[in-house]
C-alpha cells in the first residue's frame, strides 16, 4: 500500500498509473511529430495522412488521459471536464501537464524513477 497525500494506491493501481502515464506521454509525442510533419506538406497527400494520423493520435491521448485520471481516484466530475479540456490546443497541454505532475509525484512517492517518458 503507498500513500499520497492522504489517499491509498496498491501495487496495481500504481502499475495503472505508470502504463497510463507512458502512454499518454507517447501519443503525445507521436501527436506533436504528426503536427509538425503535417505543416511541411501543405496541400499534399501526405498532408491528409498526416491530419488523420494527428487525430488519431489525439483520440488516443485523451483514451489514455482519462484512465491516468481514473487511476489516480480523479473525481468522475474533473475527469469529464479534463478529458474535453483536453481538446483545446493549450489548455489541453497545461491540463495535461497539471495530470502528468500528479502522477509522476505518486509514483515518486512510491519509489519509482520517472525519466522522460514516465516509469523507468
Amino acid at each position: 500500500m503507498y500513500t499520497y497525500e492522504n489517499e491509498h494506491f496498491t501495487k496495481e493501481q500504481i502499475i495503472a498509473i505508470a502504463k497510463n502515464q507512458k502512454y499518454v506521454l507517447i501519443f503525445l509525442l507521436f501527436r506533436i511529430i504528426s503536427y509538425l510533419l503535417m505543416c511541411g506538406m501543405a496541400g499534399n497527400v501526405l498532408e491528409q495522412l498526416f491530419r488523420l494520423l494527428a487525430l488519431m493520435f489525439s483520440i488516443l491521448t485523451v483514451i489514455f488521459f482519462v484512465k491516468l485520471m481514473i487511476a489516480l481516484k480523479t473525481a468522475a466530475v474533473w475527469v469529464v471536464i479534463r478529458a474535453v479540456l483536453s481538446f483545446i490546443p493549450i489548455i489541453g497541454l497545461v491540463v495535461l501537464l497539471v495530470v502528468n505532475s500528479k502522477a509522476t509525484k505518486v509514483l515518486k512517492s512510491a519509489g519509482i524513477e520517472i525519466g522522460l517518458l514516465g516509469a523507468s
